[in-house]
C-alpha cells in the first residue's frame, strides 16, 4: 500500500515528482521522530489545488497542497514535509491553537522541514518567542536539540500520549528536561543575542 496518492489526478507536469518527494521524505520524518515505519499512516490522499498554504486533515487522511499556478507546483515544496510530519505524528486527537502543545506540534513539523529541506530558512524575522508559532518553535527546538539529542522524538511522544493533561509550557519542559521553560527561553534569547553580535 502506498504512503500517498494524488487524489485528483491531473495532467500536471510535476504531480508525480511531488508525490515522489513525499514518499522520499516520509520515512526520513519517521526516523527523526523515532516512529516505526510500519506505524506511518498509508494511503494518504494528496489533493492539488490553486491557492496558498497546505493542510492535513487526519480524520479524512487528506493533505491539501495548494500552488499559485501549475508551473510552480514544486516551488516551496518543503511545505509538504511539514504536512507529512503531521501525518507521521498521527496524534489521536485535535490540538487547538490555544493549547500549549499546539506550537510544539507545529514546531516539530517545521523542525523536520529544517532537517530535510535545505532551502528552508528559519533565521528570518525571529521574535525569539517560541511559544508563539511554527517557525519560532522550530528554531527554539533546533537550538535546544543540540544539547538534548532525543528532545524532538521525546516531545513528539509526550504530546501524543499526554497532551490532554498538559496545561502550560513549563509543565511540558519540566517533564521532558526537568527544566523550566521560562529559564530555557531566557538562555535561548541570550544565545541568539550573542550570536548576532
Amino acid at each position: 500500500m502506498p504512503y500517498a496518492y494524488i487524489a485528483n489526478r491531473t495532467d500536471m507536469l510535476n504531480a508525480d515528482k511531488l508525490l515522489n518527494y513525499y514518499d522520499e521524505n516520509i520515512e526520513r520524518i519517521s526516523e527523526i521522530l523515532k516512529i516505526p515505519k510500519e506505524d506511518i499512516p498509508r494511503n494518504v490522499a494528496l489533493f492539488l489545488e490553486p491557492g496558498e498554504d497546505c493542510s492535513y486533515n487526519r480524520e479524512e487522511r487528506r493533505i491539501i497542497y495548494r500552488f499559485k499556478n501549475e508551473g510552480d507546483l514544486l516551488v516551496d515544496r518543503g511545505r509538504l514535509i511539514h504536512e507529512a510530519a503531521h501525518v507521521v505524528q498521527n496524534y489521536p486527537f485535535k490540538i487547538h491553537q490555544q493549547h500549549p502543545c499546539w506550537c510544539w506540534m507545529e514546531g516539530i513539523a517545521d523542525y523536520c522541514r529544517v532537517i530535510l529541506d535545505p532551502d528552508f530558512n528559519l533565521e528570518n524575522d525571529l521574535t525569539h518567542e517560541p511559544e508563539k508559532g511554527y517557525k519560532e518553535a522550530a528554531h527554539f527546538l533546533n537550538w535546544l536539540s543540540k544539547e538534548y539529542t532525543s528532545l524532538i522524538s521525546d516531545l513528539n511522544l509526550l504530546i501524543r500520549d499526554k497532551a490532554e493533561v498538559l496545561n502550560n509550557h513549563n509543565q511540558i519542559f519540566d517533564i521532558l528536561l526537568q527544566k523550566n521553560f521560562s529559564q530555557l527561553k531566557r538562555e535561548y534569547i541570550y544565545s541568539m543575542i550573542n550570536k548576532q553580535t
